[in-house]
């Protein structure tokens, strides 16, 4: 998909993404209930909360969204802010999105990259927690040491394991 109808989907996501409480597998909930994020965006706040229960809506994301915010506005402050940021968001089933990780069985809906994505190059991810305890710091402290060889690690603000994986990969 290309064009304005590709942009408006991006913006949708972004905005569905932006929401408090609302994750990965909350948007390809929401994904699978309205068959797009455009199409959730135009069911409304309204929308949404008719089906909370279906897409499994944490409490934080159904208050957030009692006050009826602006998704469509949420969107285009959470694409600019990515993009300040020198991020470009990728929807799963559109162009530049990792092949590989699209076959996964749970690939992120929306994906957030800096950089070039060279097609065939061989990656790890280590996805953090913003709540971990201390059994899960000390498996990305080892995990982060096995990996540092060889491997430059990047810094995703307010990620708690990612800043502990750093040192580790320093080593």
């Amino acid at each position: 998909m290309k064009g304005p109808a590709a942009e408006a989907e991006l913006l949708a996501a972004c905005g569905f993404a932006a929401v408090p409480g609302v994750g990965a597998a909350t948007l390809s909930r929401i994904v699978a209930a309205f068959g797009s994020f455009e199409a959730a965006l135009h069911a409304g706040t309204s929308g949404l909360r008719s089906r909370a229960a279906d897409l499994r809506l944490r409490t934080e994301a159904s208050r957030y969204l009692e006050d009826d915010p602006d998704l469509g506005r949420l969107g285009s402050w959470a694409l600019e802010e990515a993009r300040k940021a020198g991020a470009r968001p990728l929807l799963l089933g559109h162009e530049g999105y990792p092949p590989l990780l699209a076959r996964s069985a749970k690939a992120p809906v929306v994906l957030y990259v800096r950089g070039t994505l060279a097609p065939e190059a061989r990656r790890v991810a280590v996805v953090g927690a913003r709540e971990c305890d201390e059994q899960g710091l000390d498996l990305a402290r080892a995990l982060g040491e096995d990996l540092a060889r060889g491997i430059v690690l990047g810094h995703a603000a307010g990620e708690v394991v990612d800043l502990d994986l750093r040192p580790a990969a320093a080593r």
